[in-house]
């Protein structure tokens, strides 16, 4: 329905709108979306499920027309989605969950020399100048200690020191309790007026402070009464809410930047099916290369090994491939070639079978830190077999590596039966180290 909200607001009428709710309300799927049709809107619900992601996304917005001008905001959103479906997978749910994540975060990204105001916490402007600087909220008392907590020594034998709530009651406590709160009072008060002196010296020619009134002073101090005391002392004060100090109309010229973002006047988004707009893949970058085409070649399926556990996976993995862009619909026949013959060779599928106990690209901890990545391993009675994939021709870093990987899994006190590596070359070769 809101989908039906949305796009009946642009292209109905009010009572148009009602008699086709009426009428398509019932339907479900593309049928209820058949009304677009009277409205020249050429929309295919099953389109999207042929295309990725990212270009789902191009055609709804290309389709309902729904940016004409250039607009920063969506062009954010569409790097956004480009570069989670590169990150994780292609599906609409693990974007919907990593969105959901992130959306309170993201934000557009605006060249300095633009025309836009920069808002940031006051520890990141450290260092940083500004021609014109506004500090709102200036109103923190300088012994707040509502968030803050102390580890104290209790004489409990079985809870030797606890965790509390910084209050004012700890001075009445015991002597240690009253020292660390006072302790605690005279840091915060520190970090208070750190933090009010890197907020007014960031601006070269203008400060605005925005602070509270208080008509009876606070018993604790705060830089509202701190700010208020500053201007009866200057002789300034008058008993109204706003004061000037220096020049207020002199202003100083400043060095213009010249990295100024350019911004387009229309929104371009042309379907990648018209071969006017061709989106790389990884699979199709390098493979029109004879010197590179081994290496992506090896990468890719690689990636795709990871996915598979036994035999019975590789359909869904080259699927995945497909669909998250790793490898082309024109390619499929051929890198599926490539991991059927790692997977039924007849001395690998055993390490592929139904029965089998393995674990992929999972890290190893040696027992002076370092952490490896074996790409596979796998358990068969008290012994493990363990797998390297490898692209090109045999070098001896390949054999260090996977000893390495055997000797710490010796250290874990499993019994090493195998050292395999394989190189998915064609034909495929396997050397047992």
């Amino acid at each position: 329905l809101n989908v039906f909200d949305y796009l009946s607001a642009r292209y109905l009428s009010e009572e148009a709108s009602h008699q086709f709710l009426i009428e398509y309300l019932p339907k479900a799927g593309m049928d209820f979306l058949e009304w677009l049709k009277q409205v020249d809107i050429d929309f295919d619900l099953s389109k999207l499920n042929r295309l990725s992601l990212y270009e789902s996304v191009e055609y709804i917005i290309r389709t309902f027309s729904l940016v004409e001008e250039s607009n920063a905001y969506i062009q954010f959103f569409l790097d956004f989605v480009f570069e989670t479906t590169q990150k994780t997978s292609n599906g609409l749910n693990d974007f919907l969950e990593r969105w959901e994540q992130k959306k309170n975060s993201l934000s557009i990204v605006v060249p300095e020399a633009d025309n836009a105001v920069q808002i940031m916490t006051i520890h990141k402007s450290k260092g940083l100048e500004f021609p014109v600087v506004i500090y709102p909220f200036a109103n923190s008392d300088l012994q707040d200690t509502r968030n803050d907590n102390l580890w104290l020594d209790i004489n409990d034998e079985n809870i030797p020191v606890a965790y509390v709530s910084a209050s004012q009651k700890m001075l009445n406590w015991n002597e240690i309790a009253a020292n660390k709160y006072k302790d605690l009072l005279y840091k915060n008060e520190l970090d208070t007026l750190n933090v009010l002196y890197v907020a007014c010296t960031r601006a070269a020619q203008h400060l605005y402070i925005l602070s509270n009134y208080n008509a009876k002073p606070k018993k604790t101090p705060n830089i509202s009464d701190m700010l208020a005391d500053y201007i009866r002392n200057a002789g300034k004060w008058d008993g109204s809410l706003c004061y000037e100090f220096g020049e207020p109309g002199k202003t100083i010229a400043s060095a213009k930047s010249g990295n100024a973002s350019t911004t387009p006047a229309k929104y371009y988004s042309s379907a990648t099916q018209n071969n006017a707009v061709n989106i790389i893949t990884r699979s199709g970058s390098l493979w029109d290369s004879r010197q590179q085409e081994a290496i992506e070649k090896g990468e890719i399926a690689h990636e795709i090994l990871a996915r598979i556990n036994e035999d019975s996976d590789l359909e869904a993995a080259i699927n995945w491939a497909v669909t998250s862009g790793l490898i082309t619909e024109d390619t499929r026949k051929e890198i599926t070639a490539l991991i059927t013959g790692i997977v039924q060779h007849p001395e690998l599928k055993k390490f592929y079978s139904p029965n089998a106990r393995n674990l992929n690209e999972r890290e190893l901890i040696t027992t002076t830190g370092k952490r490896l990545r074996p790409d596979r391993l796998n358990f068969y009675d008290d012994k493990v077999c363990v797998i390297d994939y490898k692209t090109g021709g045999f070098v001896d870093t390949h054999t260090k590596q996977v000893l390495e990987y055997a000797n710490a899994l010796r250290d874990m006190g499993y019994k090493i039966d195998k050292c395999l590596l394989i190189y998915t070359n064609n034909p495929i070769i396997i050397k047992n180290v």
